[in-house]
């Protein structure tokens, strides 16, 4: 969903909230802190997996 915002795509918000974090670059921040998230789920399912 935050990769969406990041794209353009104003999906859930509104439209001036989508402006305004694009334009002081809040939605990358998310973006990225929601795909190191991502990331590490997937690493912790591979330690645990037998």
């Amino acid at each position: 969903m935050r990769w969406i915002w990041v794209a353009g795509v104003p999906m859930g918000i509104p439209e001036g909230v989508h402006a305004d974090g694009l334009a002081d670059g809040s939605l990358w921040a998310g973006a990225w802190l929601g795909s190191f998230a991502l990331v590490g789920s997937v690493l912790t399912v591979g330690l645990l997996r037998p």
